[in-house]
């Protein structure tokens, strides 16, 4: 499969997760990005790696998701996490009861779930609100995505290129068509891939 060539337009959390990937395959990829990687919106992004325990109790589908998402992330990309978990925090009787429907509607969706008493959240986070009367573990974490995939992906030595102004052509019906010339590959692309 190395004779494959793919050609990603955008060097974003997403761009930079596919270059991982088809490396990880064995495939040639050139990313393309007009800027630095990471430089535009995925750069502003919070970087929290959800566990999907926010959705377990009203939007399974979601939930599920996010945790297979996370699984398949800490295979793919090990040491690129903080695997800091998350801590739903109870300051009042009705979080507190609210508590076991959450660690049951995580269970169902397949997420690890744990309920720590006050004195286990407070060893863990001496900070957070003396008020807490317990809390629900879950496995979220925090990431960079430049170094989660970008370095990762640029290890395994794609081509990186910076995005060149294309040519733009009137066409007969009127609407527009654009190239970018890319001497750099050999061959045309296999496959392209872009955001929408």
């Amino acid at each position: 499969m190395a004779s494959f060539h793919a050609v990603i337009i955008g060097g974003g959390g997403t761009g930079a997760a596919v270059a991982h990937d088809l490396t990880l395959r064995g495939m040639k990829v050139t990313l393309i990005e007009r800027g630095e990687l990471t430089s535009g919106t995925t750069g502003r992004h919070h970087g929290l790696l959800h566990s999907g325990a926010r959705y377990a109790v009203k939007d399974k589908e979601s939930a599920v998701e996010c945790i297979e998402e996370n699984t398949i992330l800490r295979r793919i990309a090990p040491g690129s996490f903080e695997l800091n978990d998350g801590l739903f925090v109870a300051l009042t009787d009705e979080e507190a009861a609210y508590s076991h429907e959450l660690v049951e509607a995580c269970y169902d969706c397949g997420i690890p779930a744990k309920r720590l008493t006050r004195e286990e959240v407070l060893a863990r986070e001496p900070n957070i609100n003396p008020a807490v009367k317990l809390a629900v573990q879950v496995p979220d974490a925090t990431m960079d995505a430049m170094i989660s995939f970008g370095v990762s992906a640029v290890m395994r030595a794609p081509v990186f290129t910076k995005m060149r102004r294309p040519s733009t052509k009137a066409l007969n019906d009127g609407s527009l068509t654009s190239t970018i010339s890319m001497p750099e590959l050999d061959r045309p692309a296999a496959l392209r891939i872009g955001r929408a």
